[in-house]
């Protein structure tokens, strides 16, 4: 991004019969892969969260792979199980999944883990807290320094503002009260008001 280097999560959310949906993977060697236990799913959430994808799917062989219609046709290569918006998610009331409408080029989709009330977010929201130089800056001029916000760059890729507000309304509905970011520091406690006000741009408050 912008040449800077901006540190990537995975988030890892246990299940209700003991196995572990990975979503947004990055490298993992056969250690930390085996840590995570036994991987039921592994959800690309987006056009851009998609490089190592194929890493773990390859080990984690009676993994579901669920990815958004966008990334799907991105990677032709990919042997999907599912796709979000076409086929029935099989953990909804679980694990909600969200698809963040209006913005084509990002083709998001977000997740909400019940039990723990986490929002899991891969770059429709970020919240860089950084030491260096050149972090700093692309987080102030994406506007999203030390605060989660919806990028600059997302906000250019809107397309229907409309359907993003229809989204952003279905996720603030689920009541979030943690938020997990692929991009930026974790919010262990947000409010129903924090949130809305991380998701403005969206809304058009």
């Amino acid at each position: 991004m912008m040449g800077v280097s901006i540190v990537a999560r995975m988030t890892a959310l246990a299940l209700s019969d003991g196995s572990t949906l990975v979503h947004s993977p990055i490298a993992l060697d056969d250690q930390a892969l085996a840590s995570l236990g036994h991987v039921s799913f592994v959800v690309g959430p987006n056009k851009f969260h998609h490089l190592f994808i194929s890493q773990v799917v390859e080990r984690a062989t009676s993994a579901s792979l669920w990815v958004t219609e966008g990334l799907a046709r991105k990677r032709g290569d990919l042997k999907v199980s599912g796709m979000f918006g076409r086929d029935p998610w099989p953990l909804a009331g679980e694990v909600e999944a969200v698809l963040v409408e209006g913005i084509p080029a990002l083709d998001e989709v977000v997740l909400f883990h019940h039990a723990s009330k986490t929002l899991v977010v891969a770059d429709t929201l970020m919240n860089i807290h950084a030491r260096s130089f050149g972090q700093r800056l692309y987080a102030r001029l994406s506007d999203v320094l030390e605060r989660p916000n919806v990028p600059r760059l997302a906000r250019m890729m809107l397309r229907d503002k409309g359907a993003a507000r229809r989204s952003v309304e279905r996720i603030l509905d689920l009541t979030p009260s943690r938020l997990v970011l692929a991009h930026g520091q974790v919010v262990e406690r947000i409010s129903s008001s924090e949130l809305r006000a991380a998701f403005g741009p969206l809304l058009g408050d």
